[in-house]
């Protein structure tokens, strides 16, 4: 069964490109973690994408490390840059289904990490 995404990124599986948004602030360690431009657009431009393959993995069952990285990411500019997230992200559907519900406290730890990360350049 071949898997849905919404773009071929460079990732192995042909799906989004992780490894781009980790050089923005997803907390994720990768091997090949790219430096991609560290600006609010290249932010707003990668984020999109990565919500909706994160919704993709969702509804197939497979959320794994990204999706919970993309939630601490997510969870980060909610609560410290709200007016980046009401602008780029608050209204995607997918963004507030990945929000839902109390955070835990790998999330927690997660979301400190992305702050760090996105204080640099946000």
């Amino acid at each position: 069964m071949q898997r849905r995404t919404l773009r071929g990124g460079d990732g192995d599986d042909g799906g989004f490109d992780w490894d781009a948004l980790c050089g923005l602030g997803l907390p994720l360690v990768r091997l090949r973690a790219r430096r991609a431009s560290r600006t609010p657009a290249t932010l707003a431009r990668l984020l999109k994408p990565a919500i909706a393959e994160a919704g993709l993995l969702r509804e197939t069952g497979r959320a794994g490390r990204e999706v919970e990285a993309l939630r601490a990411l997510l969870l980060a500019l909610k609560l410290h840059f709200p007016s980046f997230f009401a602008a780029h992200v608050g209204a995607e559907p997918h963004a507030r289904a990945l929000l839902d519900g109390e955070p835990d406290g790998r999330t927690i730890k997660l979301q400190r990490v992305a702050v760090a990360a996105l204080a640099e350049y946000l």
